[in-house]
């Protein structure tokens, strides 16, 4: 009879197990991949170098002043321009410019695509204003006819006339604008295969030959997604399992841990877990714990693998307070280490030659 009991026992407990384990394998973990929303980024360009042409350098002439811009956009709302001036005398000695200053282009988007366009002018006078050079052809005709008012009464029809052309031959040696001569395209194919930037001509004057020399540094905004709450983590003491509880902080792919809320305010994190070294891919994964691994409710497990060969598996367990507040860190890991592998190719620092 005792032997009869025993075994119904532990066909019990087995049944129960299983069920357990079920039901955690089909727990909802958070949204689907495809419909997470993405951290936006900060993309800076720098180091900027133009090459210029043979033929163009060869076209200018002594006093010229030349006047460059880049222009950087990814959408209407976010552009940036650098611009130079230069002289025929500095331009023969180097045949190319340096952009000394950073394009920085934020917010941008997954998928962007950056244009680069590069105008140019160019003044034959000794100003370097170009402002006072693009005069538009209403305010000369307005002072044509402000001289001809002026000088009607001293002198004849043709010292009107004489005056005027004068006036306006002077005006138009400097009036031009600025005209579009190149132009390249970066987005994220082109900085994962470190492609040249090679420049598409838009005007027949030759003006720039070559690739676009540059620098480009980027950083994801990860601290858009963040989450708070109590965890319980498992520590390894001495070989061995403890458990600590903690008020967190999940900031982008850090956690943070501190004993109580209010001691974000005024302390240093006791603990600190970064993600950001693991390997962004499909290893890692936040999920509800198996029953098998964990006993305990609610429990969270974080995998991952490094970005070495060499490197050891992390497996990271973590409870929960309620099965609510389970199922928002999970969602909360889930969002953060999709932020991690979208912008996984966004380069700290790319060169281009």
């Amino acid at each position: 009879r005792l032997l009869l009991l025993s075994s119904m026992k532990v066909s019990r407990c087995s049944s129960e197990m299983q069920r357990l384990c079920r039901q955690s394998q089909a727990v909802p973990s958070g949204p689907a991949d495809g419909n997470m929303p993405t951290c936006t980024a900060t993309l800076r360009i720098s180091e900027l170098q133009l090459p210029l042409s043979l033929s163009f350098l060869g076209d200018l002439g002594q006093d010229s002043v030349g006047f460059f811009t880049i222009v950087a956009r990814t959408s209407p709302d976010v552009v940036a321009a650098s611009h130079v001036l230069t002289t025929s005398s500095a331009i023969s000695l180097n045949s190319t410019l340096s952009f000394k200053d950073t394009l920085v282009l934020s917010p941008i988007v997954p998928g962007f695509q950056v244009d680069l366009d590069i105008y140019n002018m160019v003044l034959s006078g000794k100003t370097t204003d170009p402002t006072a050079c693009a005069t538009p052809s209403k305010k000369r005709r307005k002072l044509d006819v402000g001289i001809g008012a002026r000088l009607s009464h001293k002198k004849g029809k043709a010292a009107v006339a004489a005056k005027a052309e004068a006036g306006r031959d002077k005006h138009n040696s400097h009036i031009t604008r600025f005209t579009k001569v190149a132009s390249c395209h970066i987005d994220l194919d082109t900085i994962r295969a470190q492609k040249s930037l090679k420049m598409q001509e838009w005007s027949g004057q030759k003006i720039v030959y070559g690739n676009l020399s540059l620098a480009i540094s980027g950083e994801p905004h990860l601290e858009e997604s963040s989450h708070t709450g109590f965890l319980t983590w498992r520590e390894e003491i001495s070989g061995q399992p403890n458990w600590r509880r903690f008020y967190c902080e999940l900031q982008g792919a850090e956690l943070l841990a501190w004993q109580y809320p209010h001691d974000r305010e005024t302390e240093e994190p006791k603990q600190r877990l970064s993600y950001a070294g693991l390997n962004p891919g499909n290893n890692l994964q936040a999920c509800a714990a198996d029953r098998l691994i964990c006993i305990r409710k609610n429990a969270i497990m974080v995998t991952g693998s490094p970005l070495t060969a060499h490197g050891k598996e992390v497996q990271h367990l973590y409870c929960a307070d309620t099965k609510e507040e389970s199922l928002a860190w999970i969602a909360a890991f889930k969002q953060a280490f999709h932020n991690l592998h979208v912008w996984r190719d966004l380069p700290h620092t790319s060169l281009f030659l």
